[in-house]
């Protein structure tokens, strides 16, 4: 229903980049390669490692405003004078492709819908997939992150799921993985 709401216009992406992070910056080469494969636009917002808190957010108003972008992701890691909480935070929740804002982060955890991070929705469609039911089975997560420990753990809890979350100060993970049922 929202890509035909778009109508005759090309879907486009946009990324925002900032720094010079390899990781990064191959990720955005991989997703511009993939979007013109399936015959999307994409928008690569680039600034440099000395940008401040001001340019990047303006960087991002641009594509908030911009009719012609329908999803944006900022890419991480940032460099560390950039608060990147306040950052996602200005971006638009409808544009908010991985699910990273305050906003969207609230909708999955009420089970309300919003973007999920598509990492977390793998996770999900993979027990799915392989008929493996999460009610009433022990949950473990490894791993804390926004973009995809914490969506696995809430969406595992919404799919009725006991979860227990595990970290690098786990003590006994080993221990804690074997009670796991998934």
């Amino acid at each position: 229903e929202k890509v035909a709401a778009v109508g005759d216009s090309v879907i486009t992406m946009a990324v925002l980049l900032v720094g010079e992070d390899h990781g990064a910056h191959m990720y955005a080469t991989f997703m511009e390669k993939t979007a013109k494969n399936f015959g999307y636009g994409f928008v690569l917002k680039q600034l440099p490692e000395t940008a401040t808190q001001d340019e990047v957010v303006t960087a991002l108003q641009e594509l908030n405003n911009d009719a012609a972008v329908h999803g944006i992701l900022p890419l991480m890691p940032m460099p560390k004078h950039i608060d990147t909480e306040a950052l996602i935070d200005m971006l638009d929740p409808k544009k908010d492709i991985d699910g990273l804002t305050t906003y969207n982060i609230g909708l999955v955890t009420a089970g309300k819908g919003g973007f999920a991070p598509c990492t977390a929705k793998a996770c999900m469609a993979i027990l799915n997939h392989y008929d493996i039911p999460v009610e009433g089975k022990h949950v473990v997560v490894i791993g804390r992150s926004q973009v995809i420990g914490k969506p696995v753990a809430l969406m595992t809890l919404g799919a009725h799921g006991t979860v227990t979350m595990c970290h690098s100060r786990t003590p006994d993970l080993a221990e804690q993985v074997k009670r796991g049922d998934i």
